[in-house]
């Protein structure tokens, strides 16, 4: 039951990452973070009055959580408007497993099993091969790959933290924390929201 719940939400944030990766081509990253994260939040409120009850001071943990929620957004759709799918996706999403992993250790004292060290270690080569591999040179390693390189790392920081934070929440008020993080990241992204879209220009764009 886990593994297909789990499948569930990679399917499901997969089709969101894609979702809001071609509309960033077309109006600011930050305005898309802060509309998904409005609609998480009404998911997330409805989920927390199904699932789960309140405790004090879950909100603390979902407020942290979700200041690393929009920051891994915006850096997320900021790379997925400069390059391809490709290169930012799978970065961020290995950066946010390696990175969550590295703060369990340091943070909270877990042993991973051998296994979980086995994937780490395929893991982090496989950023070197999904922006490449090989030797650097004009084709392969542009500005617009340099840039999605490093904003792919700097989102998986943000949903890393996001995870190391929603984790701290007491199980009984999961859906809590998530309803207070995904409500917390859209005050974070709103005074850098830009409200004046080019809507002219992403029509001719598209053409």
């Amino acid at each position: 039951m886990s593994s297909a719940l789990a499948l569930s939400a990679m399917v499901l944030l997969g089709s969101t990452h894609f979702i809001n990766g071609v509309l960033a081509r077309f109006y600011p990253p930050l305005n898309i973070a802060f509309y998904t994260h409005l609609g998480s939040a009404l998911v997330g409120f409805a989920g927390a009055l199904l699932f789960s009850t309140w405790e004090p001071h879950v909100w603390i943990w979902g407020t942290l959580a979700g200041i690393g929620y929009a920051l891994g957004a915006w850096l997320l759709y900021q790379g997925l408007s400069r390059a391809p799918f490709a290169i930012v996706v799978p970065v961020s999403a290995v950066a946010m497993v390696t990175i969550a992993l590295g703060l369990s250790l340091i943070f909270l004292g877990e042993r991973p099993s051998a296994r979980v060290w086995l994937g780490v270690v395929i893991a982090l080569p496989a950023i070197w091969l999904t922006a490449g591999g090989g030797k650097p040179n004009k084709m392969r390693m542009n500005s617009s790959t340099r840039a999605g390189l490093l904003l792919g790392v700097g989102a998986g920081l943000g949903f890393a933290l996001q995870l190391h934070f929603l984790g701290q929440a007491p199980e009984p008020s999961a859906f809590y924390g998530i309803h207070s993080a995904c409500s917390a990241a859209p005050y974070v992204a709103c005074p850098f929201i830009n409200t004046h879209t080019q809507y002219e220009s992403a029509f001719h764009s598209l053409q």
